[in-house]
């Protein structure tokens, strides 16, 4: 996660024929207290005994019952553990068969037991890698009729949805618009249909009619709330730009999108609305982000920044805001600057606070920030600072996905937009602010089919603090999972991607996430050989205060080459659940850096 800063470059780029190439991504999410406006109390759900796990809904789902089950029980106790919560190094086993519908194609994970198939590469596919887009998006069509993967030349590639998921074609979607990935997301709704985003554009294509494209609305403008209007093409390339992994509100009815250009015309966010029955689409409401800007006037957003990403969520009455305000990572490098004397100090001139200026070293508390959970406070800067730090010259451990050393320094970072925040999606105001930093996350349902967003958080120094939570839009509430504290051993240990794709639909999982953790250096396993638990992982997680996790498999991945540093972005596992949860996808090179990342399913039982 520490090349998080860097946007994801185009995909075409990355997934042409042969090995894939590096790629840094994905700002996601850690969470606060809730809405800054009400400031609603933390609370976890209460806790009762079923059987072996403690939950607060029902017993442990079917397809977990055979899967090994380890849960911290006191949050403040990190050994007080329960279940089999030991480290497994990643099995030496030679890369499976490609799966031909017969059971000595299936591999078996010798420690978890979990049946896996490799999809890729089948008869008839380009040379190349194959993968899930990413955790967060969905795959599988509503039905499970058909799934999609991403492949060479960054074009999505259809197979069967079912056994023996088998090879179809290269579906026909129209080319992008070259200022970011294409964006593509299944219907919810219709089984058949991919919905598009294309530029102006909002289009479909139906794989069951020959790809067959439909355009529901050309958008030559887009209004704010106070009249100013953004065009859209043109000479400035303007376009409705979804965030790649955010998807569309269960029902098909709403998409929320960045508006991205080359910053002299505008940045802006966008609610655009669905009518699939009639192929018609439009938007409710625009916010414009350069003056004059409807937010920018009134000093609520960045002037000239554009959201990381503007996703929906599941139930569409929720909007997650996240600002990329930053140059190389305020929280990674506040949390190193405790470790290593507690202290930041000032390179550039901004717009400080009174008595601060270049030169100034700055103390950091060496405790939680009362108001953002799980972050450090800077004790003498203020929300609205500008802050730009420096703690030492490159850092020669850490490179980017260019192989260029990273310099261990703060970067510019906007500290009162930093981070996310929920915004009512119906009249487009914010709710409040969920977090200062961020980190891989995805909408889901809770158990109470109430929308939320969930991911991962870290704290360095409060060992207690690292896992994964749920932010309630709701109430503002956190329902939080503890991980073990050997999983949070050091800041170099497992990093993960969070999907909650398998608890929205109508006949999935509510409460569940899956985590798919890696390692970001030459090993499979992390800190090889002091290995870590859940080092390299598929895993459910149940986000309801038990800390409960099951165990699936290995993802057996090596996401970064021993002699020069450099790192495959899609040699992360990405591990995305169909809408049941019975099946999992994701991706990896089985272990050997370089060789083509190619596409692995697991059956739950």
């Amino acid at each position: 996660m520490r090349r998080l800063w860097m946007l994801a470059v185009i995909v075409a780029s990355i997934l042409s024929g042969g090995a894939w190439g590096s790629h840094g991504l994905s700002l996601r999410v850690h969470f606060s207290d809730g809405f800054s406006a009400s400031r609603a109390a933390f609370s976890r759900a209460s806790l009762v005994f079923l059987g072996s796990a403690r939950t607060t809904g029902a017993g442990t789902p079917s397809q977990f019952a055979s899967l090994k089950g380890c849960m911290r029980q006191n949050p403040i106790n990190p050994e007080d553990l329960k279940g089999d919560c030991a480290v497994y190094s990643s099995p030496n086993d030679p890369t499976p068969a490609v799966y031909d519908g017969t059971q000595k194609t299936v591999y078996v994970d010798p420690v978890f037991g979990t049946k896996i198939k490799r999809l890729t590469p089948q008869k008839g596919m380009p040379p190349g890698g194959y993968a899930p887009r990413y955790a967060p998006h969905q795959s599988w069509s509503k039905d499970g009729t058909y799934l999609y993967l991403t492949g060479p030349g960054g074009n999505v590639y259809l197979l069967q949805g079912t056994d023996p998921y088998k090879y179809i074609r290269q579906i026909a979607l129209p080319r992008g618009d070259g200022v970011d990935e294409f964006w593509t997301q299944w219907s919810n709704t219709r089984d058949c249909l991919i919905i598009i985003v294309n530029a102006n554009k909002v289009q479909t294509i139906n794989v069951c009619e020959n790809d067959k494209l439909t355009t529901l609305v050309t958008l030559t403008k887009l209004t704010d709330t106070q009249g100013n209007v953004l065009p859209l093409g043109g000479g400035h390339g303007i376009v409705i730009k979804p965030f790649l992994y955010c998807g569309v509100s269960q029902d098909d009815t709403k998409i929320a999108s960045r508006v991205v250009g080359d910053g002299v015309a505008g940045y802006g966010f966008v609610l655009l609305t669905l009518d699939l029955g009639h192929n018609t689409a439009s938007y409710q409401w625009f916010h414009k982000l350069t003056p004059p800007g409807d937010l920018v006037n009134n000093n609520q957003a960045p002037i000239q920044k554009f959201p990381g990403d503007v996703c929906i969520s599941p139930d569409g009455n929720y909007i997650d805001v996240q600002w990329n305000t930053w140059s190389f990572g305020l929280n990674n490098q506040i949390a190193s600057a405790v470790r290593t004397g507690g202290t930041v100090t000032l390179t550039a001139s901004a717009a400080w606070v009174a008595g601060i200026t270049v030169g100034s070293t700055i103390n950091v508390n060496n405790s939680l920030d009362p108001s953002f959970n799980g972050q450090f406070a800077v004790v003498t800067i203020s929300d609205s600072t500008h802050l730009t730090c420096k703690q030492s010259g490159p850092d020669a451990s850490m490179t980017n996905c260019l192989g260029a050393p990273y310099y261990n320094y703060c970067g510019e970072v906007d500290y009162k937009y930093y981070g996310a925040q929920a915004w009512n999606a119906s009249t487009g105001t914010i709710l409040g602010q969920i977090s200062r930093a961020e980190a891989h996350s995805d909408g889901m349902l809770l158990a109470d089919k109430t929308a939320a967003l969930g991911g991962g958080y870290l704290n360095y120094v409060h060992d207690d603090y690292r896992g994964w939570q749920a932010y309630q839009f709701s109430t503002g509430k956190l329902f939080r999972a503890y991980a073990p504290e050997e999983y949070i051993a050091n800041s170099t240990g497992p990093q993960w991607h969070f999907s909650g794709r398998g608890s929205v639909s109508s006949d999935g999982l509510p409460g569940w996430g899956l985590i798919s953790t890696y390692s970001e250096t030459a090993q499979v396993d992390c800190n090889a050989p002091g290995q870590t638990i859940f080092c390299a992982e598929i895993m459910a997680v149940k986000m309801d205060g038990s800390n409960t996790f099951y165990r699936i498999a290995h993802s057996q991945s090596v996401q970064c080459n021993a002699s020069n540093g450099l790192c495959n972005y899609y040699a992360e596992p990405h591990a995305t659940p169909n809408r049941t949860f019975t099946k999992i996808l994701f991706g990896s090179d089985w272990r050997a850096y370089g060789a083509n990342v190619d596409a692995y399913l697991i059956e739950l039982p």
